[in-house]
């Protein structure tokens, strides 16, 4: 097996290896359900909770996991916060939007025989996130096995190479270490789960959420020139609000496999800023801790806005920087 890893500006990687091909058509009957939850010591109150979830989430209905593949991810979920707790940084919940985001992501991806960040519109991992419905920031690993033969589709199978694609990540030394860093990122409280296998191999995708913020019903898609509100409460009162900045793109435009292949990370905003508001121009929240920010957008594309928090009340007069405070957010506005 050959490991070939890629790194973003941030912390955000891909990597790709080499193997033998499967598919991903569960052979275990789910009678076998119960055996599989005791015999990788998941509990019968864990998978339930996390079935529970998964029933009630409708969106991205078409990538939702059965039970077995349900079973899977928290197999997967013990193994990524076994890693964390090697760097001693919180425990992980998993997430059942990310992870039908993760799981279109590498369905469309194996399918297609592309492989890393961008799908065939030209999405990043963020603006495939907020399109969903997500709220929260996102940062991704992805893995990509290109095959050659087939093996037989056994859960346990399929378990392995999801454990071995991570693995890989943690195995990474630095400086070359962009998997392993976003593992391990200190601010991260969920994580999404994808993967898929076809004749083009197999594709696994981390999905980690920074969720600190709830927000009030806005508008996605909006006209030039009209104003957006978006309005925002923290889910944390220990943490305080510090900066929100809004950074413009172009409308998106469709890829091909070839230009997707060719990318080997991407970053996580662009180098046009719209607006930004610094701790003190971030106006007091209401009687319900709600925030709200309106802003009117007279230019055609999208608009990516970052709600970053701190720990500490903000007391620096007139200077700031978001540097090592936390990306709460990543809602997408688009304006047409």
């Amino acid at each position: 097996m050959k490991i070939i890893p890629f790194f973003a500006l941030l912390i955000i990687s891909f990597s790709l290896f080499h193997g033998i091909a499967f598919s991903q058509n569960l052979t275990e009957p789910e009678a076998n359900l119960d055996q599989k939850i005791r015999d990788h010591h998941i509990s019968r109150e864990e998978f339930a909770y996390y079935q529970i979830l998964n029933n009630k989430e409708h969106r991205l209905s078409n990538y939702r996991d059965d039970n077995l593949m349900l079973l899977s991810k928290i197999i997967l979920l013990h193994h990524i916060n076994e890693s964390r707790r090697k760097y001693s940084v919180p425990s992980l919940k998993l997430d059942i939007l990310a992870s039908r985001v993760a799981n279109k992501m590498s369905r469309k991806s194996c399918d297609n025989g592309f492989f890393g960040h961008w799908n065939l519109q030209g999405e990043k991992p963020y603006h495939r996130y907020a399109f969903a419905g997500g709220t929260d920031h996102v940062s991704e690993n992805a893995s990509a096995l290109i095959t050659t033969g087939k093996i037989s589709p056994d859960f346990d199978n399929i378990v392995k190479l999801m454990e071995n694609a991570h693995t890989g990540f943690m195995e990474e030394k630095a400086p070359d270490d962009g998997h392993k860093q976003t593992v391990i990122g200190p601010f991260h409280n969920y994580v999404g789960i994808g993967t898929a296998s076809c004749t083009h191999g197999f594709r696994y995708y981390e999905e980690y959420l920074d969720r600190y913020i709830q927000f009030g019903p806005f508008l996605q898609t909006i006209k030039k020139g009209e104003t957006a509100a978006i309005q925002f409460r923290l889910l944390d009162k220990k943490l305080y609000p510090y900066a929100i900045i809004g950074y413009y793109e172009p409308p998106l435009k469709p890829m091909t496999r070839a230009q997707i292949n060719r990318l080997n990370s991407y970053n996580d905003f662009t180098r046009e800023i719209a607006f930004q508001l610094w701790p003190w121009e971030i106006p007091s929240p209401n009687r319900d801790g709600y925030i709200t920010i309106r802003k009117r957008f007279n230019k055609k594309g999208l608009y990516y806005i970052q709600i970053y928090l701190s720990k500490e009340p903000y007391q620096g007069g007139r200077r700031a920087s978001n540097r090592g405070k936390i990306q709460a957010s990543g809602i997408v506005i688009r304006v047409e």
